[in-house]
């Protein structure tokens, strides 16, 4: 797709009709959907993304990605020698993402792609505008109406599930990480959160191994996982012996802080002394 464009002047048309027919390719790959079923191997979903199947969400993520290492990297002089370079570099790089961002909304085609975009997003946002601006605010909004709309707060059962377990770990992660980031800013900014327990059938990521390498034998059987449904005692959530400590473990451990989170928000809601007093204990 890419190995054709023409090694002239940008301003020369020839390159402009090339731009053209390509945000024409990549908007019609995204109106299409992401197909999945029980048995979509890892390579066959990543082949609806890239090469002639590239969407804007694939561009997105990668600019998002470009951005959050800027972040991370202080000094690369291929790219920027000094702070304001490397700032510019990233607001740079963060505008492109947005505007691939919306682009997606517009389409009206949610899927697990956008969401994992948009999550992104919101974080690249709260570490450059910071939790109190209204830009990661609004974000927050916008990723928590997309999860709900695809449902990604109802259980999973693996054993009538019609879609492959790597996007069922994927999903798990994304809300428990969403979730997580919602709990974050109630608790930071004193304003009510979006996503609560009550209605959501919480399943945390399970500890195992790299699905997304082919791997789909996991580490624990399906009783280990870890399930937090409204009202379960969170030490009913401390269920293994030998978890790696690695980004899934991070994830659910700062999941079951963000449950111990909303509870004390609905404690503070309490206009009674005694009332919170016996809840608490």
């Amino acid at each position: 797709m890419w190995g054709e464009i023409p090694w002239t002047s940008p301003s020369a048309p020839q390159l402009s009709d090339w731009v053209s027919s390509r945000a024409v390719l990549l908007l019609k790959n995204t109106h299409e959907p992401i197909n999945l079923h029980r048995d979509t191997t890892v390579d066959e979903f990543l082949a609806q993304m890239i090469a002639d199947k590239l969407r804007w969400e694939t561009i997105g993520l990668f600019l998002t990605a470009a951005g959050r290492a800027v972040l991370d990297t202080m000094s690369f002089s291929p790219l920027y020698l000094n702070e304001d370079q490397r700032r510019d570099l990233v607001k740079n790089l963060t505008y492109l993402a947005d505007s691939c961002l919306e682009m997606c909304i517009s389409v009206d085609h949610l899927n697990d792609l956008q969401i994992v975009l948009q999550y992104e997003n919101l974080v690249v946002h709260s570490q450059i505008d910071g939790d109190k601006s209204y830009h990661c605010w609004r974000r927050m909004g916008d990723l928590s109406s997309s999860l709900f709309a695809l449902g990604f707060h109802e259980a999973i059962d693996e054993a009538t599930s019609s879609i492959p377990q790597f996007i069922a770990e994927l999903r798990r992660s994304t809300f428990a990480r969403t979730y997580t980031a919602d709990k974050s800013l109630a608790v930071f900014l004193g304003r009510p959160p979006r996503i609560i327990k009550a209605y959501c059938d919480f399943q945390l990521p399970s500890f195992s191994s790299d699905l997304w390498a082919g791997n789909l034998s996991p580490t624990v059987d399906g009783s280990q996982r870890l399930s937090a449904t409204p009202g379960a005692d969170v030490n009913e959530l401390v269920v293994a012996s030998k978890e790696p400590i690695d980004y899934t473990a991070d994830t659910r451990c700062s999941a079951t802080f963000a449950f111990l989170k909303e509870d004390i928000l609905a404690l503070a809601r309490r206009r009674s002394s005694a009332d919170i007093r016996n809840e608490a204990e």
